[in-house]
């Protein structure tokens, strides 16, 4: 063999070392494994390789769905149920609403245990003093809450209402008032149908005592 031949050897067997002294190396490493928390490491990706010379591709995992028409659980009963304290105001702010928003809006619904579960309900009339037409919308909205005390179903001993409004008081200056706090028994709110009756003797009904009347609205 001469000298070229050797020299051509030797390159030969240097070309098929280096490879493999290549891989040996990168195999050297510590081995690298996944965390224990695989949820810990953020969105999961699948990849997927594209054409011939293309990079691949990191897709994000579909994360898996709920079955359609599946909901989460709901809490069990209903502030608006029927012969319930609120199912009784929701139904007063209904009825009230299609005249009055603002009104209803202030409407509060209470029963006291200690006055023989007194049913009290208690609104604001008007908050402008030179609202002119407060007087006649107190009496319509009396009646529409008295329906719905009697429809209600509730136990109770009598109906309170206490409607309240801004006046002007003998200065000019704006104050607010009680414009009515009428009581009606159990019987005679049972016993009447308020769909009849007209909004001028509303406050003619009381059965226990007189309504008490603010001078501005009677």
């Amino acid at each position: 063999m001469g000298p070229r031949s050797a020299r051509a050897s030797r390159v030969t067997v240097a070309a098929l070392l280096v490879p493999a002294l290549l891989a040996g190396a990168c195999s050297g490493g510590p081995d690298i494994k996944p965390g224990a928390d695989v949820d810990a490491a953020g969105p999961h990706y699948t990849v997927s390789a594209g054409p011939p010379g293309a990079p691949a591709t990191a897709t994000p995992v579909a994360v898996q769905q709920p079955a359609p028409g599946s909901s989460s659980p709901k809490p069990s009963g209903s502030a608006g149920a029927p012969g319930t304290v609120d199912g009784v105001r929701a139904a007063v702010v209904q009825a009230m609403s299609a005249d009055d928003l603002a009104a209803a809006s202030t409407v509060a619904v209470e029963q006291r245990p200690a006055a023989q579960n007194q049913l009290v309900f208690t609104w604001t009339v008007s908050s402008d003093p030179d609202d002119t037409e407060a007087r006649d919308r107190v009496r319509e909205q009396a009646l529409l809450i008295l329906q719905q005390a009697k429809l209600s179903g509730l136990p109770y001993g009598s109906v309170l209402l206490i409607a309240n409004a801004s006046v002007r008081d003998s200065s000019g200056r704006k104050t607010q008032v009680a414009a009515v706090r009428a009581k009606y028994s159990r019987a005679l709110v049972l016993g009447t149908d308020f769909t009849k009756v007209s909004p001028a003797d509303v406050f003619k009904l009381p059965d226990d005592k007189p309504a008490e009347i603010d001078p501005h609205f009677k």
